[in-house]
């Protein structure tokens, strides 16, 4: 009796051993003054030592300093008896911080008197980072929506002020007067730059349409370097050299710009000792990289943008995952893991190559390849000076903002168009079926009817009409069924004269 008593002690405590090795929980066991006894390996894993290194280590120096205190008071009110559980911020040999729960529970000697503790510790750091993204997502969001809602509004004045301007110009181009000339290309920069803020503001609330134009990569770089130099720490200093003056890309510039804002802040990431960035411009022909890479635009010229840092660098296996959205170096809280995977992201929807160099202790080069296209802005240029050729032909055009909708019939009608106004959706469905109309210009969000509901209604009457969209951001609608399998003329406002004039003759010459 004496013998299977014995062997089943035995079994008893190889099973509280399994129990105690291979629980997916940290166990820790502490004596009296916090100094640890034992634990288990995924407690020893947790904390960055082997089992055998834990044993004599004090608990609160792997407390977080804003936690140590709160831990004492927890540890004080359980020693008569009770069992408590509190959240602990622990850091690990590796300086890493984790968001724990502990769950204390005291021991006693034969005396009756308090031994130590033993706590089951379990990480949620992976938790509380979705917790953190979910509560910034929701903030983003709420912040997005004012975004959208400031943006529409303000839009439609940038689109005003750019269709003056316009009539300006046309004006200007009989008038000897070089300074009032230059006033008024300055008045149309300040625009296009305000233009630009909103744009920002629509990729923020996720409500942006690419529109892809030519873009001067070196003035963009140009405008930009002011901001960037703000986001640089004091001891970093920004360095900027371009090769080529004239670069253009067939791109969005918002992104653009996006991408040259992401990869700065994250050389500056990377300096944390302070260093140097560098942003070079330059043109390049063709490389061998390009050969079998679908995504690439093949082109005769490229531009090569090359960020580059003097951090500390990147190791193998974190360079084969760069570019994977939500994978981070940084502690829990301090990044989203989005930065890189959203200049990827622009990259690839600007048929270009990114890649990098880098070498632990020596730095990092993110260097990236966009095809090179023609300057359109000889377009402006034409349209201004050759007015001979009148526009030709009806446009109904539907706009709510009165201020937008008189400025925009009096730039079409000096283009030479006959042009009938509808303030709202139901009036530009009346209008057509009343009058012949060629084109119809019609804002996305109108009251009485949005511009879908009667885009639908006017095509039961002609199937062919031929519509051009414009909206001060892109509105839920455009996600419809009807919008994403037909190919639908959109323009973002503040759509520029020119543009709209353009696309005007490209459509009706169909």
């Amino acid at each position: 009796m004496f013998i299977k008593q014995n062997m089943d002690n035995k079994e008893i405590e190889k099973k509280y051993r399994q129990l105690f090795e291979l629980n997916h929980a940290g166990i820790w066991c502490m004596d009296k003054d916090n100094y640890t006894t034992m634990v288990n390996p995924r407690m020893a894993s947790m904390l960055g030592y082997g089992v055998e290194e834990m044993p004599g280590r004090n608990l609160f120096t792997f407390v977080h300093e804003n936690d140590i205190k709160a831990l004492q008071r927890n540890i004080e009110r359980l020693k008569p008896g009770t069992n408590e559980q509190i959240d602990i911020r622990l850091i690990n040999s590796r300086g890493k911080t984790l968001y724990t729960v502990m769950d204390f529970s005291p021991e006693y000697g034969q005396d009756g008197s308090y031994a130590g503790l033993i706590a089951g510790v379990v990480d949620i750091s992976v938790g509380k980072m979705l917790e953190n993204q979910l509560r910034h997502s929701q903030k983003m969001e709420s912040i997005g929506q004012l975004a959208g809602g400031i943006a529409h509004d303000f839009n439609n004045i940038l689109a005003a002020i750019s269709n003056y301007i316009f009539l300006m110009k046309l004006q200007l181009a009989d008038i000897e007067s070089d300074d009032l000339v230059e006033s008024v290309d300055e008045i149309e920069k300040a625009a296009e730059r305000a233009a630009n803020l909103i744009k920002s503001m629509l990729v923020f609330s996720r409500k942006h349409v690419f529109e892809f134009r030519a873009i001067n990569l070196a003035e963009v770089l140009a405008m930009l370097r002011k901001f960037l130099k703000r986001i640089m720490t004091a001891d970093i200093d920004l360095e900027v050299n371009v090769e080529e003056d004239s670069l253009y890309i067939n791109a969005d510039i918002t992104q653009i710009e996006m991408m040259f804002i992401n990869l700065a802040a994250n050389a500056r990431d990377a300096m944390p000792e302070g260093g140097t960035l560098t942003i070079e411009l330059s043109k390049v022909r063709p490389i061998d990289v390009f050969e079998g890479l679908s995504s690439v635009e093949k082109a005769d010229e490229y531009a090569l943008i090359r960020v580059i840092d003097t951090g500390t660098g990147i190791d193998k296996e974190t360079k084969e995952r760069i570019f994977d959205p939500f994978f981070t170096t940084k502690d829990v809280g301090k990044g989203t893991g989005l930065g890189l995977a959203t200049v990827y992201g622009i990259v690839k929807q600007h048929k270009g190559y990114i890649g990098l160099d880098t070498e632990l202790g020596k730095g990092t080069t993110f260097f990236v390849y966009l095809p090179i296209t023609e300057d359109d802005s000889k377009e402006e240029r034409l349209l201004l000076a050759d007015n001979t050729e009148s526009g030709k032909g009806t446009i109904l055009m539907a706009e709510d903002d009165p201020y937008l909708r008189e400025v925009t019939a009096k730039m079409l009608t000096r283009a030479g168009y006959t042009v009938i106004t509808a303030k709202d959706g139901e009036d530009v469905v009346h209008k057509y079926k009343a009058n012949k109309v060629d084109l119809i210009l019609m804002d996305l969000i109108m009251p009485k009817n949005n511009g879908k509901q009667a885009y639908e209604e006017i095509r039961q009457l002609n199937s062919d009409v031929k519509v051009i969209f414009i909206s001060g951001y892109i509105h839920d609608v455009l996600m419809d069924k009807v919008f994403r399998e037909e190919e639908l003329q959109y323009m973002a406002k503040p759509v520029s004269a020119v543009s709209l004039l353009s696309k005007i003759r490209e459509m009706l010459a169909k």
